[in-house]
C-alpha cells in the first residue's frame, strides 16, 4: 500500500535521473542510487569550480595591484580595514576592466586602510628587510604621527601655560596651584612671550626626529625642472576642473567659508579681549575649551557624515559658527542676548565660553564633512593628490580676506562688535556656493564601488 508522499518521492527520484543509461533511467532502486552518486559528485565539483574560479579572482586581482606597487594580500588588508565591502568577483571585474580609475581608487583607499593598521601597531620606524610596500607604509604612517604630534602644540602649549606659567586672574597662582616657574612676572608679560620659546622647543623635540630618521626618496629631477614640471601640471589641472562645475565652485564655496573659519578663530580672542577684558588666562582657557570641543565635534561630524551624507552637515555646521558669530556680536560687559546684566556678573564670561565650545565644534564637523564631500565631488573626474592640494591651496589663497574685512570696517564703524560682521557675511557667502556645488554621490551608500 502506497501513499502520496511515498509516490511523490519516487516521481522526484525519477525525474532527476531522466536521462541517465538504462534502468538507471526508470527503475527506482538503481535509478536513487544513480541520482546520490551524482549528487556527491556534483557537490564536490560545485567546490572545485568555486575554488577555480576564486583563484582565476585572485589572480587577475593581485596583477592589477602589483601594476599600483602593492601586494594582492596588502590590498586586500588594506581594503577590509578601510570598510570595503567588495568581493574578489566585483575587484576581479574591475581589474580586468579597461577603465583603470575605479581600481586605483580602491588601491588608494587600501593603502590609506593599510597605514592606519600600522600606525596602531605602532610601526613608526622604518624596518630593515621588509617589503618595499610595507616600509613606504610605515613612513607615510611616522609621517602622520609625527603631523598629529605637531597639530596637538596649540593645545598642549596652552595647558602648559596655563598650568606652569600664567597665574590666575586675582591670584599670584597657576592652574595648578604652583607659582609661575623660572620666576615669571605676569605684570611684564613674561608668560604671554615664553609660549614662543616653549614652540619652538617642541617643534625641535618632535620634528626634526621625522626629518632624521624618515628617509626620504631620491631627487627624480633637478630643482628647476621639477618646478617648471608642477607648475605645467598645475595650469593643466586648473584648465580640467573648470570642466567640472561643481567641482570648482565647492573649492571656492569651501575657500571663503574657511576664510570666514579662521577669522573667526584668530580674531575671537582679540575680540573677547577688547569687549569682555579679558587676560591671558581666560584667553587660555577659551582654547583649550575650543580645541576640546573640536576633536568631539569631528567624532560627531563623521558619524553624521555617514548617517545623512556630508552636504546636510556641512550646512549645519555653518549655521553653527553663523550663531556664534551672532552670539559673540551680541555679548558685552553689559548685555547678553540684548538684555542687561548686573555689573560683575560673570554670565558674558560663561556665554562666551559657551560659543567658544560651539566654535571649536563646529570647525571639527565642517572640517571634517568637507573633505568628504571634496572626494565625493572629485570621484572620477580629478586625482585625489590633486584635489586636496588644490583644496589645500585654495584655503591658502585668500586667507587675507576676513582679516582684511574685519580691519576695514573696524576702521569705518569705529566698533570693534561691528567689525566682527564680516565673518557672518563670508559664512552666508559660503553658504550659497554651495548650493551650486552639485555632487553626483552625495550619499555615502550611492558611492560607486
Amino acid at each position: 500500500k502506497r501513499g502520496n508522499k511515498r509516490l511523490h518521492k519516487r516521481k522526484k527520484v525519477l525525474k532527476q535521473s531522466s536521462g541517465f543509461f538504462g534502468v538507471k533511467s526508470n527503475a527506482y532502486r538503481m535509478a536513487k542510487q544513480a541520482v546520490d552518486r551524482a549528487g556527491k559528485f556534483a557537490t564536490r565539483d560545485r567546490r572545485q569550480k568555486k575554488r577555480q574560479f576564486r583563484s582565476l579572482w585572485i589572480v587577475r586581482i593581485n596583477a592589477a595591484a602589483h601594476e599600483h606597487g602593492l601586494s594582492y594580500n596588502r590590498f586586500v588588508q588594506g581594503l577590509k580595514l578601510a570598510g570595503c565591502e567588495l568581493d574578489r568577483k566585483v575587484l576581479a571585474q574591475l581589474a580586468a576592466s579597461e577603465d583603470k580609475k575605479p581600481f586605483a581608487g580602491l588601491v588608494d583607499l587600501a593603502v590609506l586602510g593599510a597605514t592606519a593598521l600600522v600606525l596602531l601597531v605602532g610601526a613608526i620606524e622604518v624596518g630593515v628587510g621588509v617589503s618595499e610596500d610595507v616600509r613606504d607604509l610605515r613612513v607615510l604612517a611616522a609621517t602622520i604621527g609625527a603631523s598629529a604630534l605637531l597639530q596637538s602644540i596649540p593645545l598642549v602649549a596652552l595647558a602648559l601655560v596655563l598650568a606652569l606659567l600664567t597665574p590666575a586672574p586675582g591670584g599670584t597662582r597657576t592652574l595648578a596651584g604652583l607659582d609661575p616657574v623660572f620666576g615669571l612676572s605676569d605684570a611684564l608679560g613674561e608668560p604671554a612671550r615664553a609660549v614662543g620659546p616653549a614652540s619652538a622647543l617642541w617643534y625641535l623635540v618632535f620634528a626634526l626626529p621625522l626629518f632624521l630618521f624618515a628617509p626620504d626618496t631620491a631627487p627624480a629631477a633637478r630643482l628647476g625642472a621639477a618646478a617648471r614640471e608642477g607648475l605645467r601640471d598645475l595650469l593643466a589641472t586648473l584648465r580640467q576642473i573648470r570642466r567640472f562645475r561643481g567641482f570648482f565652485t565647492y573649492l571656492l564655496a569651501s575657500m571663503v567659508y574657511r576664510d570666514a573659519l579662521a577669522g573667526l578663530f584668530a580674531f575671537g580672542g582679540i575680540y573677547a579681549a577688547g569687549v569682555l577684558g579679558w587676560g591671558m588666562f581666560e584667553l587660555g582657557l577659551f582654547g583649550i575649551v575650543a580645541a576640546g570641543a573640536g576633536a568631539l565635534g569631528a567624532w560627531l561630524g563623521g558619524r553624521a557624515d555617514r548617517a545623512f551624507g556630508p552636504r546636510p552637515v556641512i550646512v549645519a555646521a555653518i549655521w553653527m559658527l553663523i550663531g556664534v558669530g551672532l552670539l559673540a556680536l551680541m555679548t558685552t560687559r553689559e548685555s547678553v542676548l540684548g538684555m542687561p546684566v548686573p555689573p560683575g556678573s560673570r554670565l558674558p564670561d560663561q556665554v562666551f565660553f559657551f560659543a567658544g565650545a560651539v566654535l571649536g565644534a563646529g570647525s571639527g564637523i565642517l572640517q571634517a564633512a568637507s573633505r568628504t564631500l571634496l572626494v565625493h565631488l572629485a570621484e572620477g573626474r580629478v586625482a585625489s593628490a590633486q584635489a586636496f592640494g588644490l583644496y589645500a591651496v585654495s584655503g591658502k589663497v585668500t586667507a587675507f580676506a576676513a582679516p582684511a574685512l574685519i580691519a576695514v570696517v573696524t576702521a569705518a564703524t569705529g566698533s570693534q562688535r561691528l567689525g566682527f560682521s564680516p565673518v557672518i557675511a563670508l559664512f552666508l557667502i559660503g553658504l550659497l556656493l554651495l548650493y551650486w556645488a552639485k555632487s553626483e554621490y552625495e550619499q555615502p551608500g550611492d558611492l560607486p564601488a
